[in-house]
């Protein structure tokens, strides 16, 4: 996740349906044959510590559509629990590495022992200049995958998050992209700064939840 809850405009209610999952201490899900159990932390961890929707339903396309990342190398932004991270590499992906901000990395390794999977944690926070010149350095042209889910919250960061994902991708790198819409200006923001940059295509809604998952390919 790229904000912590000291940044982020996103208001939570406790009446929601879902904010009874945030209070959990862990959490349990079921992808195929994959069980996956990811520990939570609201309050130290902010919306980075928790599992959210778009996370859940980007799992569950990618388990109906293993070969996305079967034998690739995947990157996946702002992976907060990990929860996606986990299930790429237990898909068989030929390389996962799980980026978040440095401050947010402690749970993810947390989660890899609590399922004994082993991947690579890096830090990437999206509006540090040095920590994406780092990834790209450690890791192109070696990326096939780069995933991303529950991004948008806040107008200030898509710009970067737009900017790391065109920095670290080629025209043959494969992008899935799911969110959830709860504010429609930051959408619309979202899709204004990749027009000129990446053709995008809807791959699967829940409009009733707010639920997209978008393939984006990088125009070059």
């Amino acid at each position: 996740m790229p904000c912590a809850n000291s940044c982020t405009s996103l208001v939570l209610h406790q009446s929601l349906p879902y904010f009874k999952d945030f209070s959990l201490n862990e959490r349990s899900f079921t992808f195929g044959q994959h069980k996956i159990k990811v520990l939570q932390n609201w309050e130290e961890d902010g919306i980075a510590g928790v599992v959210w929707e778009s996370a859940v339903q980007l799992g569950n396309y990618l388990t109906k559509h293993h070969n996305v990342v079967k034998n690739r190398r995947v990157i996946e932004l702002g992976c907060g629990t990990g929860l996606v991270s986990l299930l790429a590499n237990c898909l068989n992906a030929k390389q996962v590495i799980a980026t978040d901000r440095l401050q947010s990395l402690n749970l993810i390794k947390k989660n890899l022992q609590l399922n004994d999977n082993h991947l690579e944690v890096v830090a990437l926070d999206l509006t540090n200049e040095i920590d994406r010149k780092q990834v790209k350095h450690n890791f192109l042209p070696k990326i096939d995958v780069i995933l991303g889910a529950d991004l948008l919250y806040v107008t200030e960061i898509i710009p970067d998050l737009v900017l790391t994902m065109h920095i670290l991708a080629n025209s043959e790198t494969s992008i899935l992209f799911a969110f959830k819409e709860r504010y429609s200006h930051i959408t619309a923001l979202f899709f204004k700064e990749i027009s000129s940059l990446f053709e995008h295509k809807l791959l699967e809604e829940d409009v009733q939840r707010k639920l997209y998952i978008y393939s984006l390919r990088k125009i070059c």
